[in-house]
């Protein structure tokens, strides 16, 4: 019996070794990890890690295969001033994803997308779709942020002489979206005195809004869910994204 002890201990250890590393397969260690389907014509990739390994899902319905976003109160963003009190918000919520390659300058886009609104989105300021404009710490402000704050869709654009971003308000409400596909495209140009333009359902709900994509960044896209904490907590959101396509104007 004394002789087995030893053995005893040492599988105990295993086990317990094997059971900590089980644990940790379903920590958000992903960093890194792209993303992209066969009826897409861009790459994403995890840029800054995700707050649970429920944050973003790959779902399928019958034959169709989407990407699906998850938020709940208190899931921190994993970038690196997300964890920081700014822009009256003691901290911020964030998963979402970062477009591999970028986008050229001195060109028009189109990109289309199906997005479908599932729970929440009525909260401040809950970001799905970004064009950013990163290139380092001194250089990195999203020129265009698509949004709804208190339920209802909003534009926020960086104003053409470079100073803080204007807000423009549409009547579009996520109570008239919830629950079913919507068909968004997104008509814009990167050259120097760019402008977008947002189709909702085939309906122009923002047209030719001029704003600036900062000299010193890179512009790409990001998508997901992204919106500032709150004390008090904040609501679940959900948001499933498929068919993104790019193409020239």
């Amino acid at each position: 019996m004394k002789r087995l002890l030893p053995a005893l201990l040492l599988v105990a250890l295993i086990l317990s070794g094997c059971h900590g590393s089980g644990e940790n397969v379903f920590e958000p260690t992903d960093k890194g990890r792209k993303y992209t389907d066969h009826d897409w014509n861009l790459e994403f990739y995890d840029n800054c890690g995700l707050p649970t390994n429920r944050s973003v899902q790959w779902i399928k319905e019958d034959e169709n295969k989407f990407i699906r976003f998850r938020l709940d109160t208190k899931h921190y963003g994993r970038c690196s001033s997300d964890r920081n009190a700014r822009n009256k918000a003691p901290y911020w919520e964030r998963a979402e994803l970062k477009q591999v390659d970028s986008l050229k300058r001195g060109v028009g886009y189109k990109l289309e997308f199906h997005a479908r609104f599932m729970e929440g989105y009525d909260g401040n300021r809950e970001a799905f779709w970004q064009i950013h404009s990163c290139s380092s710490r001194s250089c990195c402000r999203p020129p265009i942020i698509i949004k709804f704050n208190d339920g209802v869709l909003m534009l926020s654009a960086i104003k053409p002489s470079g100073e803080r971003s204007s807000n423009h308000i549409s009547s579009v409400k996520i109570t008239d979206l919830l629950g079913k596909w919507s068909d968004i495209v997104l008509k814009f140009s990167t050259n120097a005195f760019p402008k977008i333009s947002l189709e909702l359902n085939q309906k122009t709900i923002f047209d030719k809004i001029r704003f600036t994509i900062p000299k010193c960044g890179i512009p790409h896209f990001k998508f997901g869910i992204y919106r500032p904490g709150s004390a008090s907590g904040t609501n679940q959101s959900i948001v499933d994204f498929d068919k993104i396509k790019l193409s020239l104007l």
